[in-house]
């Protein structure tokens, strides 16, 4: 029996691999980061960051699998973070957590910040940590495509190289070019 290729997707360890899957939360709000870090740390390598900016400096020192980022914040909002997630990592997952409800605003983040989920203000932390796993999921699977891609192109490549060299060889082989001959016609 094969064993289930989701089974050794536990959410927080990437397969293979004895580390655990960073996320990063990025919120203005001290009391939401704290209140997500408790939620997800017994799991996950949780940073937080209280801007897009020092948002962007983790993401560029760490490995990270998720991000989660407040929709409204100054200087920068959570689509233009998200957006330069996408430009930094377009594996990363992304997710929003947003209070409002403007539709321009959430449109435009699944448009451009291709956000992976919302998370609305309050949350339930057994259904943030599910959803989380869920995104996990979804990352390690896209992982895991992308491998299977790179190595079936490879192998696609080693059997027209081979292809190549077989066709030559018979063409070599069974040519009638050295077949000399002595008949009246």
């Amino acid at each position: 029996m094969r064993p289930d290729p989701l089974g050794s997707i536990e959410g927080a360890r990437p397969e293979g691999d004895a580390q655990r899957y960073g996320i990063l939360v990025v919120d203005d709000e001290r009391g939401i980061l704290e209140s997500i870090e408790l939620t997800l740390d017994t799991e996950y390598r949780v940073y937080t960051a209280e801007s897009g900016v020092e948002g962007l400096e983790i993401l560029d020192r760490e490995d990270i699998a998720l991000v989660i980022a407040d929709q409204v914040m100054p200087a920068m909002s959570g689509v233009e973070f998200l957006e330069a997630v996408l430009d930094r990592d377009p594996w990363v997952v992304r997710m929003m957590l947003t209070g409002y409800t403007d539709l321009s605003s959430l449109i435009r983040g699944i448009n451009e910040g291709h956000i992976y989920r919302y998370i609305t203000k309050p949350w339930e932390p057994e259904e943030l940590r599910m959803d989380v796993k869920r995104a996990l999921e979804a990352y390690e699977l896209g992982r895991r495509n992308e491998k299977l891609t790179r190595d079936l192109e490879a192998a696609n490549h080693r059997l027209e190289s081979e292809n190549r060299y077989l066709r030559q060889e018979v063409k070599g082989r069974y040519a009638f070019d050295g077949i000399l001959g002595d008949s009246p016609a």
